[in-house]
């Protein structure tokens, strides 16, 4: 018998020739991963997400343990006070538990002659400690950010084999699927930094493969156990997919009716992937309860609310939510009063490029480049629609699917954003993408592609991966020649 590293050897041979175009794709996609990682400098450089996300890491990897009290949530920042799960930050610790993290100091707010230098941002002050060789606290964290590249390509290799999935054998589909997610500008600078986004994506796209598998009719029961996996550990990540396991409801209804199965049969696989999500996240939903409650001064239902959602948006926390469904007012800190235009004006341009505060702009898109991407977009999806018009019962139930777990991500925005009003805080665009990163590379190859199937327009299939490529460059390079010219102290 062979043994098996020669059997794993063999296998990963086999892949690479099979796949050498996607193995291209990744060593390109990982390598402007790497530059955005190296040349973004150490800074809240895209909605003040990053370091907050560090912060939860370094508090985890200090301690051993993620925060227990409300005190420590308050030292770790807003990412803990506001009840996100830790499942991101906790295996990012784990992996790089060898890591010494206890030599950095938050500045977050230098002082005035540093600060009007640097652009009047809110920089983390800049020292010859963060150039390479890393080391510490700053080794970390290009580690974290380098793991958040592996999910991404995690994500990338996912969208390949669930559009091969859809189309067995069409590798060119399969790899124009994976190139235009890979190169889309908004998700390699995603992929660059510390985000929990990252591992939704990923996890995510595995869910995504399963229940193509299931709409195939491939109703083996480890593939429902392996879609409630997937929804739980995603849950445990970030709560913004709180809506994706009616969508599965929906299409599981569905494919029952159109499998003619019996209702008891329907129920039992909505209840296996049930079972399996909640077995998967209950630890999260304990370990919040347990610390967290506030039954003994705000009620049973109130009190448990607030320490699962212990916030929902400008200071408002979940029982106050729930009173203001019942008509209630509530209090929301910071308020605006930007426009649902506005709302989709910021939404569409989020979504296809990073928002850097270190630019004077913020966005590369201009106004008539706004326009232009709208254009595209509409071209993209009247293709999706055109496809699913001539498409057979299959291609019309997966083509669905993908649309409305696209569009499960966007109530809970919308509400936040009616909540609040701060496009700047609920119109960002990375939290629609990365959810549903997978879909999003198959629907833009099935519009594209739709233009180009035929022999004559046939060209114009590498034109957008290639024009996102360059996107995805120039902003790298904005990003390095934005960057103020500071000496490095030696601190």
């Amino acid at each position: 018998m062979m043994p098996l590293r020669e059997r794993v050897s063999n296998i990963i041979n086999w892949s690479i020739i099979a796949h050498k175009r996607l193995f291209i794709l990744l060593i390109l996609y990982l390598s402007l991963t790497t530059g955005y990682n190296v040349i973004l400098p150490i800074i809240n450089s895209d909605d003040h997400d990053e370091s907050a996300h560090f912060r939860y890491i370094h508090f985890i990897a200090e301690n051993y343990r993620i925060p227990s009290t409300v005190e420590e949530r308050l030292q770790v920042g807003h990412r803990a006070k506001s009840g996100y799960p830790p499942l991101y930050q906790g295996v990012t610790t784990l992996i790089f538990s060898w890591v010494e993290p206890k030599d950095l100091t938050f500045q977050e707010k230098p002082p005035t002659l540093v600060r009007e230098v640097m652009a009047g941002q809110n920089w983390i002050f800049q020292t010859a400690r963060l150039t390479i060789p890393y080391e510490g606290a700053v080794l970390l964290w290009h580690l974290s950010r380098f793991f958040s590249s592996l999910l991404g390509a995690g994500a990338v290799i996912i969208t390949y084999l669930t559009t091969l999935e859809l189309f067995p054998g069409k590798k060119t589909k399969a790899l124009l699927a994976a190139a235009l997610l890979a190169f889309l500008p908004r998700f390699v600078f995603m992929s660059a930094t510390i985000s929990d986004d990252n591992m939704l994506a990923f996890l995510m796209g595995l869910y995504l493969f399963f229940m193509v598998r299931l709409i195939k009719g491939d109703n083996r029961w480890r593939n429902y156990v392996l879609v409630g996996i997937m929804l739980g550990l995603a849950i445990t990540t970030k709560f913004s997919v709180a809506l994706v396991p009616f969508v599965t409801v929906f299409i599981l209804v569905i494919l029952a009716r159109q499998q003619k199965s019996a209702w008891r049969t329907l129920i039992r696989r909505i209840f296996v992937v049930a079972v399996a999500a909640g077995l998967v996240s209950a630890w999260w939903f304990i370990f919040v309860i347990w610390n967290f409650n506030e039954i003994e001064t705000k009620g049973l239902v109130s009190g448990i609310v607030n320490a699962v959602v212990p916030e929902v948006v400008g200071g408002a926390s979940g029982e106050e939510l729930l009173s203001a469904v019942q008509g209630d007012d509530i209090s929301v800190e910071h308020r605006r009063e930007d426009s649902f235009i506005a709302w989709i004006s910021f939404f569409t341009k989020s979504f296809w490029e990073a928002r850097l505060v270190i630019l004077p702009n913020t966005f590369l898109i201009s106004n008539p480049g706004f326009w232009l991407i709208l254009g595209v977009m509409g071209f993209i999806g009247l293709g999706v629609v055109k496809t699913w018009w001539r498409g057979d019962n299959f291609q019309r139930t997966w083509l669905l699917f993908l649309v409305l777990h696209l569009a499960a991500l966007l109530p809970l925005m919308l509400i936040r954003h009616y909540l609040k009003g701060n496009i700047y805080e609920t119109a960002q665009g990375r939290h629609a993408l990365m959810p549903a990163a997978t879909a999003v590379g198959i629907l833009l190859m099935v519009g594209w592609g739709y233009w180009s199937r035929t022999k004559t327009w046939r060209w114009l299939r590498p034109i957008l991966p290639a024009f996102l490529l360059f996107w995805s460059v120039t902003q790298l390079y904005f990003i390095e020649a934005g960057q103020p010219s500071l000496k490095w102290y030696p601190l």
